[in-house]
Protein backbone atom coordinates (compact mmCIF):
# COMPACT_ATOMS: atom_id res chain seq x y z
CA UNK A 1 0.00 0.00 0.00
CA UNK A 2 1.38 3.39 -1.02
CA UNK A 3 1.47 5.82 1.91
CA UNK A 4 -0.56 9.01 1.75
CA UNK A 5 2.00 11.67 2.52
CA UNK A 6 0.79 15.28 2.88
CA UNK A 7 3.14 18.13 2.13
CA UNK A 8 4.62 20.75 4.42
CA UNK A 9 6.01 20.86 7.93
CA UNK A 10 3.90 20.12 11.01
CA UNK A 11 1.99 23.12 12.26
CA UNK A 12 3.07 24.85 15.45
CA UNK A 13 1.12 25.13 18.67
CA UNK A 14 -0.33 28.54 17.85
CA UNK A 15 -3.13 27.34 15.59
CA UNK A 16 -5.77 29.69 17.04
CA UNK A 17 -6.38 33.21 15.82
CA UNK A 18 -7.20 35.44 18.79
CA UNK A 19 -9.71 38.23 18.14
CA UNK A 20 -10.17 41.30 20.39
CA UNK A 21 -7.49 40.06 22.80
CA UNK A 22 -6.68 42.64 25.51
CA UNK A 23 -3.41 44.37 24.71
CA UNK A 24 -0.90 43.21 27.30
CA UNK A 25 2.28 44.20 25.45
CA UNK A 26 3.62 46.51 28.15
CA UNK A 27 2.43 44.43 31.11
CA UNK A 28 4.19 41.35 29.70
CA UNK A 29 7.02 43.07 27.85
CA UNK A 30 9.82 40.96 29.32
CA UNK A 31 8.25 37.68 28.17
CA UNK A 32 7.55 39.11 24.74
CA UNK A 33 11.17 40.23 24.34
CA UNK A 34 12.42 36.78 25.35
CA UNK A 35 10.11 35.19 22.77
CA UNK A 36 11.39 37.51 20.04
CA UNK A 37 13.95 36.14 17.61
CA UNK A 38 17.58 37.22 17.96
CA UNK A 39 17.34 39.28 14.80
CA UNK A 40 14.21 41.06 15.99
CA UNK A 41 15.64 41.68 19.45
CA UNK A 42 18.94 43.13 18.20
CA UNK A 43 17.14 45.24 15.61
CA UNK A 44 14.80 46.57 18.28
CA UNK A 45 17.64 47.40 20.69
CA UNK A 46 19.59 49.16 17.95
CA UNK A 47 16.50 51.12 16.90
CA UNK A 48 15.95 52.30 20.48
CA UNK A 49 19.64 53.20 20.78
CA UNK A 50 19.58 55.14 17.49
CA UNK A 51 16.31 56.91 18.29
CA UNK A 52 17.54 57.89 21.75
CA UNK A 53 20.71 59.43 20.38
CA UNK A 54 18.80 61.28 17.66
CA UNK A 55 16.41 62.67 20.29
CA UNK A 56 19.21 63.90 22.56
CA UNK A 57 21.19 65.21 19.58
CA UNK A 58 18.17 67.34 18.67
CA UNK A 59 18.06 68.75 22.21
CA UNK A 60 21.80 69.52 22.11
CA UNK A 61 21.41 71.09 18.67
CA UNK A 62 18.90 73.70 19.88
CA UNK A 63 21.70 75.16 22.06
CA UNK A 64 24.40 75.98 19.44
CA UNK A 65 27.06 77.06 21.90
CA UNK A 66 26.39 74.50 24.60
CA UNK A 67 29.10 72.02 23.55
CA UNK A 68 32.72 73.07 23.61
CA UNK A 69 34.75 72.34 20.44
CA UNK A 70 31.57 71.42 18.55
CA UNK A 71 30.68 73.30 15.40
CA UNK A 72 27.78 75.65 16.13
CA UNK A 73 24.52 74.39 14.66
CA UNK A 74 26.17 71.18 13.34
CA UNK A 75 23.79 68.29 13.95
CA UNK A 76 26.46 65.65 13.30
CA UNK A 77 28.64 66.93 16.14
CA UNK A 78 25.61 67.00 18.45
CA UNK A 79 24.74 63.43 17.48
CA UNK A 80 28.21 62.01 18.07
CA UNK A 81 28.49 63.91 21.36
CA UNK A 82 25.24 62.21 22.37
CA UNK A 83 26.70 58.80 21.41
CA UNK A 84 29.79 59.45 23.56
CA UNK A 85 27.65 60.62 26.48
CA UNK A 86 25.15 57.76 26.37
CA UNK A 87 27.91 55.14 26.15
CA UNK A 88 30.03 57.01 28.78
CA UNK A 89 32.97 57.02 26.35
CA UNK A 90 34.22 60.56 26.98
CA UNK A 91 37.00 61.12 24.44
CA UNK A 92 37.56 64.61 25.82
CA UNK A 93 37.34 66.44 22.50
CA UNK A 94 33.85 67.79 23.18
CA UNK A 95 32.35 68.72 26.56
CA UNK A 96 29.21 70.52 27.83
CA UNK A 97 29.68 74.13 28.87
CA UNK A 98 26.16 75.53 29.24
CA UNK A 99 23.58 74.82 31.92
CA UNK A 100 21.24 73.32 29.30
CA UNK A 101 23.82 70.91 27.89
CA UNK A 102 25.02 69.89 31.38
CA UNK A 103 21.44 69.11 32.39
CA UNK A 104 21.01 67.02 29.25
CA UNK A 105 24.27 65.16 29.93
CA UNK A 106 23.04 64.34 33.43
CA UNK A 107 19.77 62.90 32.11
CA UNK A 108 21.37 61.06 29.19
CA UNK A 109 24.11 59.51 31.31
CA UNK A 110 21.50 58.09 33.68
CA UNK A 111 19.30 56.83 30.84
CA UNK A 112 22.35 55.30 29.12
CA UNK A 113 23.49 53.46 32.25
CA UNK A 114 20.01 52.09 32.90
CA UNK A 115 19.43 51.21 29.25
CA UNK A 116 22.71 49.34 28.82
CA UNK A 117 22.14 47.47 32.10
CA UNK A 118 18.65 46.39 31.00
CA UNK A 119 19.85 45.42 27.52
CA UNK A 120 22.73 43.40 28.97
CA UNK A 121 20.41 41.58 31.34
CA UNK A 122 17.93 40.84 28.57
CA UNK A 123 20.59 39.52 26.18
CA UNK A 124 22.15 37.39 28.93
CA UNK A 125 18.76 35.98 29.95
CA UNK A 126 17.96 35.09 26.34
CA UNK A 127 21.42 33.63 25.72
CA UNK A 128 21.52 31.56 28.91
CA UNK A 129 17.97 30.22 28.68
CA UNK A 130 18.18 26.45 28.16
CA UNK A 131 16.50 25.05 25.07
CA UNK A 132 15.96 21.46 24.03
CA UNK A 133 17.35 21.00 20.53
CA UNK A 134 14.90 18.24 19.66
CA UNK A 135 13.85 17.48 16.11
CA UNK A 136 10.43 16.08 15.31
CA UNK A 137 9.55 14.24 12.12
CA UNK A 138 7.41 16.10 9.61
CA UNK A 139 4.57 13.64 9.96
CA UNK A 140 3.06 11.29 12.48
CA UNK A 141 2.04 7.87 11.22
CA UNK A 142 -0.66 5.35 12.09
CA UNK A 143 0.48 1.81 11.45
CA UNK A 144 0.11 -1.66 12.90
CA UNK A 145 2.42 -2.85 15.68
CA UNK A 146 1.93 -6.38 16.98
CA UNK A 147 -1.34 -6.48 15.08
CA UNK A 148 -2.79 -3.36 16.73
CA UNK A 149 -2.92 0.15 15.18
CA UNK A 150 -0.53 2.58 16.84
CA UNK A 151 0.04 6.29 16.46
CA UNK A 152 3.80 6.82 16.07
CA UNK A 153 5.74 10.06 16.41
CA UNK A 154 9.50 10.29 16.06
CA UNK A 155 11.81 12.70 17.88
CA UNK A 156 15.59 12.96 17.77
CA UNK A 157 18.16 14.75 19.89
CA UNK A 158 20.09 17.11 17.62
CA UNK A 159 22.85 17.67 20.20
CA UNK A 160 25.73 15.35 21.01
CA UNK A 161 24.91 15.72 24.71
CA UNK A 162 22.20 13.80 26.51
CA UNK A 163 18.80 14.70 27.92
CA UNK A 164 18.49 12.79 31.17
CA UNK A 165 15.24 11.54 32.68
CA UNK A 166 13.21 12.42 29.59
CA UNK A 167 9.41 12.25 29.81
CA UNK A 168 6.98 12.37 26.91
CA UNK A 169 3.31 13.28 26.87
CA UNK A 170 0.79 13.15 24.06
CA UNK A 171 -2.71 14.60 23.95
CA UNK A 172 -5.46 15.12 21.41
CA UNK A 173 -7.65 18.21 21.23
CA UNK A 174 -11.07 16.85 20.37
CA UNK A 175 -14.61 18.19 20.01
CA UNK A 176 -17.11 16.80 22.51
CA UNK A 177 -20.87 17.14 22.08
CA UNK A 178 -22.95 16.84 25.26
CA UNK A 179 -26.38 15.26 25.49
CA UNK A 180 -27.85 18.76 25.37
CA UNK A 181 -26.09 19.43 22.08
CA UNK A 182 -23.44 21.80 23.45
CA UNK A 183 -20.03 21.56 21.81
CA UNK A 184 -16.77 21.99 23.70
CA UNK A 185 -13.11 21.51 22.92
CA UNK A 186 -11.07 19.50 25.41
CA UNK A 187 -7.71 17.79 25.71
CA UNK A 188 -7.68 14.02 26.03
CA UNK A 189 -4.54 12.14 27.03
CA UNK A 190 -3.00 9.68 24.61
CA UNK A 191 -1.18 7.18 26.85
CA UNK A 192 2.17 6.20 25.40
CA UNK A 193 3.50 2.65 25.35
CA UNK A 194 6.82 3.98 26.74
CA UNK A 195 6.65 7.48 28.18
CA UNK A 196 10.01 7.61 30.00
CA UNK A 197 13.52 7.57 28.62
CA UNK A 198 16.40 7.54 31.13
CA UNK A 199 18.88 8.94 28.62
CA UNK A 200 17.72 10.55 25.38
CA UNK A 201 20.80 10.93 23.21
CA UNK A 202 19.65 9.32 19.95
CA UNK A 203 16.16 9.09 18.47
CA UNK A 204 12.93 8.16 20.24
CA UNK A 205 9.85 6.69 18.63
CA UNK A 206 6.75 7.49 20.68
CA UNK A 207 3.83 5.09 20.28
CA UNK A 208 0.21 5.30 21.36
CA UNK A 209 -1.88 2.12 21.19
CA UNK A 210 -5.18 2.78 19.39
CA UNK A 211 -7.55 0.38 21.12
CA UNK A 212 -11.19 0.71 22.19
CA UNK A 213 -10.25 3.10 25.00
CA UNK A 214 -8.21 5.44 22.82
CA UNK A 215 -9.61 8.83 21.74
CA UNK A 216 -8.28 7.95 18.28
CA UNK A 217 -10.25 4.70 18.04
CA UNK A 218 -12.14 4.74 14.73
CA UNK A 219 -10.69 8.15 13.87
CA UNK A 220 -9.95 8.99 10.26
CA UNK A 221 -7.78 12.08 9.59
CA UNK A 222 -9.82 12.94 6.49
CA UNK A 223 -13.13 12.93 8.40
CA UNK A 224 -12.14 15.17 11.33
CA UNK A 225 -9.90 18.03 10.17
CA UNK A 226 -10.29 19.93 13.46
CA UNK A 227 -8.41 17.51 15.73
CA UNK A 228 -5.00 18.55 17.04
CA UNK A 229 -2.39 16.13 18.37
CA UNK A 230 0.17 17.62 20.75
CA UNK A 231 3.35 15.84 21.85
CA UNK A 232 5.83 17.26 24.35
CA UNK A 233 9.17 15.98 25.60
CA UNK A 234 10.89 17.31 28.72
CA UNK A 235 14.02 16.39 30.62
CA UNK A 236 17.29 17.65 32.10
CA UNK A 237 19.95 18.85 29.68
CA UNK A 238 23.41 17.55 30.55
CA UNK A 239 25.14 20.82 29.58
CA UNK A 240 22.78 23.30 31.25
CA UNK A 241 21.95 20.97 34.15
CA UNK A 242 18.49 22.46 33.89
CA UNK A 243 15.07 21.43 32.64
CA UNK A 244 14.37 21.71 28.92
CA UNK A 245 11.16 21.14 27.01
CA UNK A 246 10.12 20.85 23.38
CA UNK A 247 6.74 20.32 21.79
CA UNK A 248 5.19 19.75 18.41
CA UNK A 249 1.65 19.88 17.06
CA UNK A 250 0.27 17.64 14.33
CA UNK A 251 -2.92 18.42 12.47
CA UNK A 252 -4.87 15.69 10.65
CA UNK A 253 -3.14 16.68 7.40
CA UNK A 254 0.18 15.78 9.06
CA UNK A 255 -0.87 12.20 9.94
CA UNK A 256 0.06 9.54 7.39
CA UNK A 257 -1.72 6.19 7.04
CA UNK A 258 -0.13 3.10 5.56
CA UNK A 259 3.51 4.00 6.27
CA UNK A 260 6.13 3.62 8.95
CA UNK A 261 9.37 5.44 9.76
CA UNK A 262 12.58 4.35 8.08
CA UNK A 263 15.37 3.23 10.39
CA UNK A 264 17.74 6.03 11.41
CA UNK A 265 20.28 3.72 13.06
CA UNK A 266 22.95 1.73 11.26
CA UNK A 267 25.68 -0.42 12.76
CA UNK A 268 28.97 -0.32 10.91
CA UNK A 269 31.30 -3.27 10.50
CA UNK A 270 33.53 -1.93 13.29
CA UNK A 271 30.61 -1.95 15.71
CA UNK A 272 30.05 1.84 15.72
CA UNK A 273 26.45 2.99 15.61
CA UNK A 274 25.55 5.65 13.08
CA UNK A 275 22.45 7.86 13.31
CA UNK A 276 21.48 9.40 9.99
CA UNK A 277 19.43 12.57 10.53
CA UNK A 278 18.57 12.54 6.84
CA UNK A 279 16.26 9.63 7.62
CA UNK A 280 14.29 11.55 10.26
CA UNK A 281 11.39 12.37 7.92
CA UNK A 282 11.70 9.38 5.61
CA UNK A 283 8.71 7.04 5.46
CA UNK A 284 8.53 3.59 3.95
CA UNK A 285 5.35 1.85 2.78
CA UNK A 286 3.64 -0.38 5.32
CA UNK A 287 2.53 -3.86 4.39
CA UNK A 288 -0.58 -3.71 6.55
CA UNK A 289 -3.46 -1.28 6.59
CA UNK A 290 -4.08 -0.25 10.24
CA UNK A 291 -7.77 0.33 9.51
CA UNK A 292 -8.26 -3.28 8.49
CA UNK A 293 -7.06 -4.88 11.74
Amino acid sequence: MKPRVPSGRPTQLRVVERIARPNSTWSDLYARLLETSWGGLLLGLFSIYLFGNLAFATLYWVDPGGIEHARAGHFGDAFFFSVQTMATIGYGAMSPISAWSNALVTCEAFIGLMGFALATGLVFAKLSRPRANLLFAKHAVITNWDGVPHLMIRAANARTTEIADAHAHASALTTHVSQEGSRTRRWERLPLVVADNPLLWLSWQLMHRIDEGSPLHGWDPSSDPSMVILVSVSGVDAVYADSVQAQQVYRPADVVLGARFADMMNERADGVLEMDYRQLDRLVPDTDDPHQS
